[in-house]
């Protein structure tokens, strides 16, 4: 009766055949949460209920939660400030509504995790798919170079295209791809969303946010670097 609860996960599966289902895409991007409200506090703040209720179906992320953390202190310790970490952080509490049309960039999710903006499928073959996922394992191998590990992690070759979407909403200029695929050695899986700039045949994309879809837990095990172990396929 004294303690708000919130139960949540950081995601759901994020390796294995449950990827590769339609729905897989989800699996990474909107993990569990349940709250539990003591019955005296819900009496004494409808209006907090009824937006929680409203909020189910807005989109949210974890910076709402801190926000909502935040909030609570403040209507229990009016009297006290609880200032924002740097001031830098965004985010909206939960038991203040929150907009409908709140896009990803309102909420500060990047494209890759984004699970509200339309895609369209396009061909596997198409001749721009493929240069353009190669433009992407070139950024993948120059992270393992950058990162000093490339003497450990071998060189990542296409395999196979698995699958291509492209973002229906049009910038000029661009193109934006979701692309999941495989690589030699040990046919390792990714999915990587990706900018095209048509005019200048570059891409924008931050390796570390790109998926990896299979397990590699026995294959990057000569580095012990959490983020890098992603992109790592052990020489032999």
């Amino acid at each position: 009766e004294r303690s708000i609860v919130i139960f949540f996960s950081d995601h759901g599966m994020r390796w294995g055949s449950l990827l590769w289902l339609k729905s897989g895409f989800l699996e990474e991007r909107l993990p569990t949460m349940f709250i539990s409200i003591p019955s005296w506090y819900q009496n004494e703040y409808p209006d907090f209920m009824k937006n929680l209720q409203i909020n189910q179906k807005r989109l949210t992320t974890p910076y709402d939660i801190y926000a909502t953390m935040k909030h609570i202190l403040e209507v229990a310790e009016p009297e006290n400030e609880f200032p924002y970490l740097n001031g830098t952080i965004q985010g909206v509490s939960i038991f203040n509504e929150i907009p409908e049309d709140r896009t990803c960039t309102d909420a500060g999710i990047p494209e890759h995790w984004c699970t509200c903006v339309p895609y369209e499928i396009v061909p596997t073959s198409d001749a721009v798919v493929k240069h353009v996922t190669l433009l992407v394992l070139m950024e993948i191998n120059q992270y393992l170079v950058n990162k000093n590990i490339s003497d450990k992690c071998a060189e990542l070759k296409l395999k196979t295209i698995v699958s291509v979407q492209m973002k229906m909403i049009k910038v000029p200029n661009e193109s934006t791809y979701r692309i999941s695929f495989e690589v030699n050695p040990e046919k390792a899986r990714f999915q990587a969303t990706v900018a095209f700039n048509i005019p200048t045949n570059t891409i924008k994309t931050d390796v570390e946010d790109i998926s990896r879809l299979d397990s590699y837990a026995k294959t990057s095990n000569c580095i012990d670097l959490k983020e890098e172990k992603k992109y790592c396929v052990c020489k032999k």
